[in-house]
């Protein structure tokens, strides 16, 4: 049996629906901006509240306080998060959930989500 510190699992990510809280032109550069972001990884829904964790429908268990560098714990389930068809962030095809419904990302159909 694997332990908790080894097994590989998306619950292990704490994940928090967050808030664009700035945005405006970077000073030095035309083509850049400089946002402001409460943690934005997808796009949650609307109703989504601020803070609420996304999780993923048969990834029980408790997420890690902090992630340690050198078990490469994000890089490992990097890998398994992709935007489907009809564009709902998924992590081996299993949805980015909220009790308000499923995260979706704006453009990128079966992409990888980085």
């Amino acid at each position: 049996m694997k332990s908790a510190e080894t097994e590989i699992s998306v619950s292990r990510l704490d994940i928090p629906v967050g808030l664009i809280k700035k945005v405006q032109k970077h000073p030095n550069a035309d083509s850049l901006y400089v946002e402001e972001i409460d943690v934005e990884l997808v796009d949650p829904p609307s109703s989504a509240k601020v803070g609420e964790r996304v999780t993923f429908l048969g990834y029980s268990g408790e997420p890690d306080s902090v992630l340690n560098a050198k078990s490469k714990v994000w890089e490992k389930l990097q890998v398994d998060l992709q935007s489907n068809k009809v564009l709902v962030a998924c992590y081996k095809d299993v949805p980015f959930t909220t009790s308000a419904g499923v995260c979706k990302v704006s453009s990128i159909t079966n992409g990888a989500i980085r």
